[in-house]
């Protein structure tokens, strides 16, 4: 009946998950569950909140490759778009082993990015944001990037490419290799 009625992770049925996935996208699991309960409606505990994007990245991990492109290929150029902007950077983490840990300790760099089209007067019309754990050199987001702007440029090849990074060395490469894309 679970899977007939599209409960994820034993506990979760889709909109609920959903639900709850907006809200830890933008609060912690402990602020989470103060929402929940102040809304009245369903209470996760906040270690359920803390689980579910964790059991659900793991899923994502698995076939993250055949989903990017399943979503690339339903991702549209917007027609007005002159220039697609891609932007890197990163932000230290206290981890240890793969674990985030409280308070000063060991730091790794989580990555960040965004990608967003413009119109011919500089206006914004749509920008998606991106994020991964700590790796090495930020590997995996760079080649998703790589992907997306080859992407945009194949379904529109005029589109101006405009990069965006701070100081850190690591990151001007990237955009540096990106050129090499734009014809």
């Amino acid at each position: 009946m679970d899977l007939r009625a599209g409960i994820i992770e034993g506990q979760w049925t889709p909109r609920a998950a959903k639900q709850a996935l907006l809200v830890v996208s933008r609060l912690t699991p402990y602020e989470g569950e103060k929402l929940f309960k102040e809304l009245g409606a369903m209470q996760p505990s906040r270690n359920s909140l803390d689980r579910l994007p964790k059991k659900l990245s793991a899923h994502w991990e698995e076939k993250r490759e055949a989903f990017e492109e399943s979503l690339r290929e339903q991702s549209k150029v917007p027609e007005e778009a002159v220039a697609v902007g891609v932007s890197l950077d990163g932000v230290l983490v206290p981890m240890q082993g793969g674990r985030i840990l409280p308070g000063d300790s060991r730091y790794e760099e989580a990555s960040c990015a965004s990608f967003t089209f413009y119109d011919d007067v500089g206006k914004a019309l749509s920008t998606r944001r991106y994020g991964r754990m700590p790796e090495r050199k930020k590997g995996t987001l760079k080649s998703f990037l790589a992907k997306e702007i080859e992407y945009a440029l194949q379904c529109n090849p005029n589109l101006q490419l405009v990069k965006v990074a701070d100081g850190a060395r690591d990151n001007w490469e990237f955009p540096l290799q990106l050129s090499l894309l734009v014809k």
